[in-house]
């Protein structure tokens, strides 16, 4: 009840699912997967600054929209940043191409090191996908 509280009112257009969702939509379209990364704490970190901002600002939200506003996102903030620090929601960044593409790097290389690829970056496109456990 909670859950769907707080996806209904703070992300409804987030979608989650398995890596099963991937292959059935990539297959199709000859597409290959050529980098996965888990932005899980990067996330957990984004949230806490949220969650930072969100509480210098709460009472002009508050006026603007009301106290079960502001309970409905910070519910849904610290739940999520908890739920992204244990490794019960995960977000992956995953990047793909035609399977003919042959003008990728070998690896991520120099200068990627802990930092997540962004489209127009080394690959180009990229795609984001929200998983629960």
């Amino acid at each position: 009840m909670i859950t769907e509280m707080c996806k209904a009112s703070t992300t409804p257009s987030c979608r989650s699912g398995c890596w099963s969702v991937f292959e059935r939509v990539l297959e199709p379209h000859a597409l290959s997967v050529l980098d996965v990364e888990n932005l899980r704490l990067h996330y957990a970190k984004t949230l806490e600054h949220w969650g930072q901002r969100f509480e210098e600002a709460a009472d002009h939200i508050e006026e603007m929209f009301g106290d079960s506003f502001v309970r409905a996102w910070r519910l849904y903030l610290a739940g999520s940043r908890a739920s992204f620090t244990t490794g019960s929601l995960q977000l992956f960044q995953v990047v793909f191409a035609r399977g003919t593409n042959k003008a990728m790097p070998w690896t991520r290389g120099p200068g990627h090191e802990g930092r997540p690829l962004v489209s127009g970056g080394v690959y180009g496109r990229h795609s984001a996908h929200l998983v629960s456990h």
